[in-house]
């Protein structure tokens, strides 16, 4: 009798979306740590969410890019996670979206083969 193997707990989207989060909050933390500027923090954090969000299809991707806008214009740009939509915010939230989500689209076909936007959850 042949067995079959379940995914792991980690190939559900919605979990790695939290552990995807988590990175990026670690990120922030030692961003601050190191003392990083702005501009270094923003790139570490579009890295670090691009890379995690190859794991999961498009919308929750981009929805990684918006997580770490939130973080970078709440505890980068301003203090105490004090949110702000001004000019320059929007346009950072663009960047961190579409950057996130091109890089996402960019590691998974260069390790998948496949757009991670059609996936389909299997079971």
């Amino acid at each position: 009798m042949a067995t079959q193997l379940r995914p792991a707990m980690v190939d559900e989207p919605g979990v790695w979306f939290g552990i995807a989060t988590g990175l990026l909050v670690i990120t922030f933390l030692v961003s601050s740590a190191t003392g990083l500027d702005a501009i270094d923090t923003a790139c570490a954090a579009i890295i670090v969410a691009g890379l995690a969000a190859a794991r999961v299809p498009g919308l929750p991707a981009a929805a990684l890019g918006l997580v770490g806008w939130a973080f970078y214009t709440g505890f980068t740009e301003n203090t105490l996670g004090r949110l702000t939509l001004a000019g320059a915010d929007l346009a950072r939230l663009g960047g961190f979206v579409a950057a996130t989500v091109v890089i996402a689209y960019a590691v998974h076909q260069a390790v998948a083969g496949t757009p991670f936007a059609v996936e389909r959850r299997r079971g």
